[in-house]
């Protein structure tokens, strides 16, 4: 399953990042970045370890907050709010490692996430949740007895279970095998098929390229490509920045396993 493109429209950006800069200790982790994250759609991001990829994920869903710039939730201006209002506002997001309560079934999880105020007017019980994500074998197992990719897919249905209006996921695939791969891909192409703006931060540009409608490439901290994966892939700046060639064929199915920042 894949996302569908389609043409996009100006009112449908719902989370807007607008010239954002961010410096640690004198070092620019993002410099002028400017990207849009449009309803139903997903957007990829990509680029070499150091990138800037995580910390653009922190900025948008206020666990950071910008040196410089803007982050817009449907026009509205939300950058100094930090992670909490973010999430109450509808901006989302996941972390590479697996966040669960110890202790407690998936099935509790889920309906705690339910009791969270809607942003979108939709009501959704957990048995349709953990459905839609292929877990209910897991309802009433207790989440440190899951398998690593298992407690991963729960962290994106936790997440959906809150409604968002934005959903950013960083690094989804990260230690999840084979097995439980093509249930991630499904997964996530079903939540944008629901309405959802979907950020995508993964090393596996395979995956990236087969989810993505909207891509994005980072490199030290710039944005140096956005706009169709298939002529990010071939790319001559994007190809540089991974190979330092741009004449390089094509992006690898596979860069890396961890980002570094």
């Amino acid at each position: 399953m894949t996302a569908a493109a389609a043409d996009p429209a100006p009112n449908d950006v719902a989370l807007a990042v607008r010239n954002v800069t961010k410096t640690f200790k004198g070092v620019r982790a993002l410099t002028d970045v400017s990207i849009d994250f449009r309803r139903g759609r997903i957007t990829g991001f990509v680029g070499p370890n150091g990138a800037g990829k995580s910390t653009l994920v922190n900025v948008a869903s206020g666990l950071l907050h910008p040196d410089s710039g803007r982050i817009e939730l449907d026009g509205k201006d939300v950058t100094g709010l930090g992670l909490a209002a973010h999430a109450r506002l509808g901006i989302v997001r996941t972390f590479q490692h697996p966040r669960l309560f110890g202790g407690h079934t998936a099935g509790e999880m889920v309906r705690t996430a339910l009791r969270a105020p809607s942003t979108d007017g939709r009501t959704r019980d957990a048995g349709e949740v953990l459905a839609h994500f292929a877990l209910e074998h897991v309802t009433d197992v207790v989440v440190d007895d899951l398998p690593y990719g298992t407690k991963k897919l729960l962290n994106v249905a936790i997440a959906w279970a809150l409604r968002p209006r934005v959903l950013l996921l960083d690094e989804p695939f990260a230690g999840v095998g084979h097995g439980d791969r093509e249930l991630f891909v499904d997964a996530i192409a079903a939540v944008a098929e629901s309405g959802v703006a979907v950020g995508l931060i993964e090393h596996n540009v395979g995956v990236v390229m087969r989810l993505s409608s909207q891509l994005v490439v980072l490199d030290s901290g710039r944005v140096i490509f956005d706009g169709d994966p298939v002529e990010g892939q071939r790319d001559p700046e994007v190809l540089a920045a991974y190979f330092g060639d741009p004449d390089a064929p094509a992006l690898p199915a596979m860069v890396g396993e961890n980002d570094d920042e």
